[in-house]
């Protein structure tokens, strides 16, 4: 059993620490009951204890010091099925190379604040706002690989992969920024994209499981230059979100052990219409081996336009075998006969919002960003329905106004 205050791990029996003299216990994951270490079953509501937890120790932090991952488990409220499916995933890709995004998070002012808070104190202030960052990255479906001092690893894309794990990681950056500006304290963080090996490292008497590599020490150094309140990337993040948020480019960066100037950018905000990156920017290939795909699709789209019938076409495939493409010829189509191309997605991160993407579509076509006042968007919405439907826009605009397209 390892202990929640100085991480020794003891054996399987014992009720102290023989490193530190702490009381050693199981805590229920159900009920939150304490047991001690050689319970099989929850005194208080009779679960398995075999996914029980070890709760922190009782006893404060001292001044700089923060607790590790395994003493603050209690703390970080990861939900049991993230948690399950990290864990299976974690033991499929152990000691593989794999594409991943890392990110770094320091709380700001973490020196000067302990100088003036109480031991007490400070460890408060910094499981606060590890909770906030924690409950973020979980919400996002990154994992938390370790606490250094006052900062976060976090990886996106291991143990669970994503399509859009770059995204995610930009997304719970921009966000983490707002819950800890909650907590009147700033973040500074750095983002990197690149292949890592994900395995165990270490010894014998110590194994921990994390990443190695290039890029994990380029997204460190990228979050050392960060400003308070600053998210930089590193190239390959810009290139895979580039659609998706709005970046200011940055002066080249000369790190610390590395030779030539990294380009960095800033990440300030998603954009209100991101679209989807897809192949090589600025390469595109001749579209083969679709043709009776596309003919379908066209069939349909000429039928909407000669004849006002309205259709639903649905291109179902795996990964990578050419659905966006085929969309993409679809509307380049459309555009060459003069139709207005709509489009709207769904969301893929953790949300389930009735009508979004005809929500998505609806803001494109009256031009609303995220920075429009009430006042605004419903003036965008008068004007584009009296446009469109004339005098039977006044029975309809309460429907579309009901889509919460704001």
């Amino acid at each position: 059993m390892r202990c929640a205050s100085c991480n020794f791990e003891n054996q399987a029996q014992a009720r102290f620490c023989r490193h530190c003299g702490a009381r050693l216990v199981w805590l229920c994951s159900r009920c939150r009951v304490e047991n001690l270490p050689d319970a099989r079953f929850c005194e208080g509501c009779g679960s398995p204890l075999a996914g029980a937890e070890v709760p922190a120790a009782e006893s404060p932090a001292p001044a700089g010091v923060v607790p590790n991952l395994e003493a603050m488990q209690d703390q970080l409220y990861i939900p049991e099925p993230l948690r399950l499916r990290m864990k299976t995933a974690g033991r499929e890709i152990a000691g593989e190379t794999r594409l991943v995004t890392v990110l770094f998070a320091d709380i700001s002012g973490f020196t000067p604040a302990s100088e003036t808070l109480s031991p007490e104190a400070l460890a408060e202030m910094v499981n606060q706002c590890f909770k906030g960052i924690v409950d973020t990255i979980c919400r996002y479906e990154g994992s938390v690989n370790r606490f250094i001092g006052d900062c976060v690893l976090a990886f996106f894309g291991a143990p669970i992969a994503h399509e859009n794990d770059p995204e995610r990681a930009v997304l719970a950056a921009l966000e983490m920024r707002e819950e800890i500006a909650k907590l009147n304290r700033t973040l500074s963080m750095g983002i990197n994209t690149g292949m890592m090996y994900i395995g165990p490292v270490g010894t014998g008497s110590h194994m921990e499981y994390t990443a190695e590599g290039y890029q994990i020490n380029l997204a460190k150094r990228l979050q050392e230059q960060a400003e308070a309140g600053q998210i930089v990337v590193g190239e390959t993040t810009f290139k895979f979100t580039q659609r998706a948020f709005d970046f200011e480019a940055l002066s080249p960066l000369s790190l610390q052990g590395i030779s030539q100037p990294i380009r960095a950018f800033s990440a300030l905000r998603p954009l209100a219409h991101p679209e989807k990156l897809r192949g090589i920017e600025g390469l595109q290939a001749k579209l083969i081996g679709r043709e009776k795909e596309f003919a379908a699709l066209v069939d349909a789209a000429d039928a909407l336009v000669a004849e006002r019938k309205g259709q639903i076409a649905t291109v179902v495939g795996e990964a990578g075998i050419g659905k966006s493409r085929l969309v993409r010829e679809l509307k380049a189509y459309l555009e060459d006969k003069g139709v207005r191309w709509l489009e709207g997605g769904c969301i893929s991160i953790g949300q389930s919002v009735s009508f979004w993407p005809f929500i998505d579509m609806m803001r494109s076509y009256l031009g609303i960003s995220g920075e429009d006042f009430e006042e605004e968007i419903v003036g965008k919405l008068v004007r584009q329905m009296n446009a469109l439907f004339g005098q039977e826009a006044e029975g309809i605009i309460p429907y579309v106004g009901g889509l919460d397209v704001g």
